[in-house]
């Protein structure tokens, strides 16, 4: 609010005053400016590409001050100047940002980035068990029956693979069994799986973007007595 006062004073010195209050309305024009920012905005991936959207270069007019900030993107915010986050859907993600000033006058600001589907490889059962020769179960067989049961990944995968691989517990170098079909049984019997010593098997599951690792133990045999 501003006041103004007129006087008006005739030749002979006589004054007369007048008053009046005037308020000054700070509108759209007046509204703070910023930048915003998404990094990076191309070449995303879902669930593996971290993402920054950010607030800068923020600016008030005529004495006002921010007040609030705002972030909003793929179901996530924040009320801070930046917001991180790895995209969880895919396809076109909208971003919006507010800054609000002291005076109430806030700005609103919104971009996009595009997010490539991806879904990874999952692995759902890994069983090792000691059979005999004839590939049925034996406790104190020293022959091997596998099975893997995994999922091959979606979108931008880049190729799927299982490898299973073997070793004595803690001893020398991995023994590779090479790539294998998820559901299939595969059988070693050409090596002797001693009965005094535990096996450690490996099951990799990859894609051009991680690996799935899981490790399963051979026991080892056992023997009943009967007395």
């Amino acid at each position: 609010a501003f006041q103004i006062e007129a006087t008006a004073v005739t030749t002979s010195g006589v004054g007369t005053t007048a008053r009046t209050t005037v308020y000054a309305i700070a509108d759209q024009s007046m509204a703070p400016t910023f930048t915003l920012g998404v990094s990076p905005s191309n070449g995303v991936i879902q669930g593996v590409t971290p993402v920054t959207i950010s607030i800068s270069g923020e600016s008030c007019k005529y004495g006002a001050s921010i007040a609030s900030r705002s972030i909003n993107a793929d179901g996530r915010s924040s009320g801070g100047s930046s917001l991180s986050i790895t995209p969880i859907s895919n396809g076109v993600i909208a971003v919006s940002a507010t800054v609000k000033d002291s005076r109430g006058l806030s700005t609103t600001k919104t971009a996009t980035f595009n997010v490539t589907a991806y879904s990874p490889p999952s692995l759902s059962s890994f069983n090792v068990s000691r059979v005999d020769s004839s590939g049925l179960p034996d406790a104190e067989g020293t022959s091997v029956k596998f099975s893997v049961v995994w999922v091959r990944g979606t979108g931008d995968t880049g190729g799927n693979s299982c490898t299973v691989k073997y070793r004595q517990a803690g001893v020398g170098a991995y023994v590779d069994c090479g790539e294998v079909i998820s559901g299939e049984e595969y059988g070693i019997t050409g090596v002797a799986f001693s009965t005094d010593y535990e096996y450690e098997f490996i099951v990799v599951i990859a894609d051009k973007h991680r690996p799935i690792e899981k490790s399963v133990i051979l026991e080892r045999g056992f023997f009943t007595l009967d007395f």
